[in-house]
This record gives C-alpha cells, sequence and structure tokens, in this order.
C-alpha cells in the first residue's frame, strides 16, 4: 500500500515491538527498498523515487541514527511511538544469519540440497504469527523453496509429551526416532563463522 497498516493481537493500542513483527516489518521495508540486503536504512535522498510520500515521511533520526515510525505516538497505549531502529535490522540479521548457517551445514552434513526437502516444519507458538513469505523474504525460512512446503506444527514437544504419557505405541515411535537422531554442535563445526558470515546479508529481491 501507500503507507503502514498495523494490527495487534486483541486489537490493543501497540506498545512496543514483537518477533513476528519485527520480521514483517524488515520483509516489507526491503521489498520498498527502504532498507537494502546489507541491513542498512537508505538515506533519505537515495529512496525510490517512486516510493510513495507518505513511507519517505516515516523515516526518521534517533540519536543520530535512522529510524522508521511504526505506530505514531497518537496511535500507541503509551504515547510513545513505535520505531524499528537500526539495531533492531541488525539483531534481526544476527539471528537469521545464524539459523541460514545452521540450515546450510545440517544439509551439507546430510548430503541432501534444499530442493530435495518435500517439508520444512517450523515447530513452536512463534511460528503461529509469523507469515511465512515475509520470514522466506529476510531468510529467516529458505527463501528458495516453495511456501507450500512450509509448515507450521504449533507446540510440538508438548504434543509430544501428552502423546508419550497416553500411547505406548507413540512412546516407542518417539524413542526410535531419538535413536535415529542425530546430534549437531554448530560450535564445534570449522564453517560455521564462514557460513554465518556469508548468511549476515538479506537475500537479494528474485
Amino acid at each position: 500500500g501507500d503507507d503502514v497498516d498495523f494490527a495487534t493481537i486483541g486489537g490493543a493500542a501497540p506498545v512496543g515491538l514483537c518477533g513476528s513483527a519485527l520480521i514483517d516489518a524488515a520483509a516489507e521495508l526491503l521489498r520498498t527498498g527502504i532498507v537494502i540486503s546489507q541491513g542498512m536504512f537508505m538515506p533519505a535522498e537515495s529512496l525510490p523515487d517512486e516510493l510513495p510520500g507518505a513511507l519517505k515521511e516515516r523515516l526518521v533520526e534517533r540519536d543520530g541514527n535512522p529510524a522508521f515510525v511504526l505506530a505514531p505516538t497518537d496511535a500507541t497505549h503509551t504515547g510513545v511511538p513505535v520505531l524499528l531502529l537500526q539495531q533492531d535490522i541488525r539483531e534481526l540479521q544476527l539471528a537469521t544469519a545464524a539459523i541460514r548457517a545452521g540450515i546450510a551445514i545440517v544439509l551439507r552434513g546430510a548430503g541432501i540440497e534444499l530442493a530435495d526437502l518435500r517439508r520444512v516444519l517450523v515447530a513452536g507458538a512463534f511460528g503461529n504469527y509469523i507469515r511465512c513469505g515475509n520470514a522466506q523474504r529476510i531468510g529467516l525460512l529458505p527463501h528458495a523453496l516453495d511456501e507450500s512446503r512450509i509448515f507450521f506444527v504449533g507446540n510440538t514437544s508438548l504434543a509430544g509429551a501428552k502423546l508419550a504419557a497416553v500411547s505406548r505405541r507413540a512412546r516407542r515411535r518417539g524413542e526410535e526416532l531419538a535413536r535415529q537422531t542425530e546430534h549437531v554442535d554448530l560450535s564445534q563445526d570449522p564453517n560455521f563463522q564462514n557460513e554465518y558470515v556469508e548468511a549476515m546479508f538479506f537475500p537479494e529481491p528474485e
């Protein structure tokens, strides 16, 4: 659109930025060209000409660093604007790079390519609020994989514990899977640092 639109869980006025909102905001800023793949805000004078004026006006400075206004003062619960800071983008890059590097190392260790994956299962309650396309745009989920292969499966550890508690068959299956599972210690992998550095930039637009 021509401006920022947001919604909160429960419909209350926003007070800050949660993890899933950070993913969404970063993905949209990458799409508009306000943030580039290196993770930096574009200077105001270098913003794309076709960028709507309402979005340009949201690019401000906070303590000498660029920031983007997601929710202005009059739209928040606290009367303090919700800003996306350069440091927020940098921390998102660090976390995303670690996940991307881990995926690359695990795939290499298994001797398979990304295209060979039939399904990617994203567990945990956090996944319930992630928009798949936005997570792929920033590289948190494999951006080269068709979205139809990515599934959000909720709190699998709790579901598995319940099954194991009430079903002997499920418990035996769990024990069988545990014996087949290989633990990969990324901190001991000699390639991790190189993969991590290479994954630091956001994916280029396709």
